[in-house]
């Protein structure tokens, strides 16, 4: 069986400190930039995550990339 993906789209997600725990560690949440063109390089994408993190007021950790696709079974000759 023969089957295709195509990249349908693509998200940034960048963890933003939104407190403190009760020992004082940070607690973070992720902060969710859909429709990010999957043509883009990841050197291009981590470019807008810092333009991203200077906006914000809090400290942020780490960015994610996620890439949906769509599966497509071809038909067989």
């Amino acid at each position: 069986m023969a089957i295709t993906r195509i990249q349908t789209g693509c998200t940034l997600a960048i963890e933003v400190q939104k407190g403190e725990d009760k020992l004082g560690d940070p607690i973070y949440t992720k902060k969710n930039f859909s429709s990010v063109n999957p043509k883009r390089t990841p050197e291009e994408v981590f470019e807008v995550a810092q333009a991203f993190e200077k906006v914000f007021a809090n400290e942020c950790r780490n960015f994610f990339l996620t890439d949906t696709s769509k599966l497509l079974k071809r038909a067989e000759n």
